[in-house]
């Protein structure tokens, strides 16, 4: 029986999968980074009329441009995106947020929801710099919508670089494929494991 080729065949076939690089996860979120210079893909809700809170360049974590956050008034202002998600699949969240109270006695807040489901809930933080806070959480429709409510009646906070992605789903490792030589061993090792079960089937005839 020719074997070789086969497994040959087989072994390269697993070793391509196995060698295959990780695909990179893609953010569902349009304009996450704000690099378009303003808050295309999300829609804003400001009780100040776009006075305090906006797009603006050299604020944000990475990349030319970040949202700065105010509202004098203690109201929120909300920025959210529905986005298209699979019912019951699992979601990373992630964001950098940063607050600058210049001299000022903290008083801000921010609430950071997936659907219904309250991810984050902060208030009165004391100047930090940007702070990456990531999340699971699972889808419930084919949309889904990310939400951040935030004000600074003190000075500024700082908002960037928002991403959903698909969670990473862990292939089961393929079992490992002996190599021709190695299949050639185990037949012979077959082979004499053969031949002594016979011979012994004929010395228990012998003595029968």
């Amino acid at each position: 029986m020719n074997t070789g080729p086969s497994m040959l065949a087989i072994a390269a076939a697993a070793a391509s999968l196995i060698a295959l690089p990780a695909a990179s996860a893609t953010n569902l979120v349009e304009n996450g980074g704000f690099e378009t210079g303003d808050f295309t893909g999300f829609t804003v809700h400001d009780p100040d009329e776009g006075n305090w809170t906006n797009v603006h360049e050299g604020v944000g974590h990475s990349g030319n441009f970040g949202v700065e956050l105010a509202n004098y008034s203690h109201t929120p202002a909300v920025i959210s995106q529905s986005i298209e998600t699979i019912p019951n699949q699992t979601y990373n969240v992630s964001f950098y947020y940063s607050v600058n109270l210049f001299p000022y006695t903290p008083s801000n807040g921010l609430v950071v929801s997936f659907d219904d489901h309250v991810l984050l809930s902060l208030q009165d933080l004391r100047s930090s710099p940007y702070t990456l806070y990531s999340y699971q959480v699972t889808a419930k429709g084919a949309n889904s919508t990310v939400s951040f409510s935030a004000y600074n009646s003190a000075y500024y906070s700082y908002l960037d670089d928002i991403s959903v992605t698909l969670a990473e789903v862990v292939p089961p490792v393929p079992a490992a494929v002996p190599e021709p030589a190695s299949w050639a061993t185990i037949i012979v090792g077959f082979g004499a494991i053969g031949a002594a079960m016979r011979r012994r089937r004929k010395v228990a005839v012998r003595f029968a």
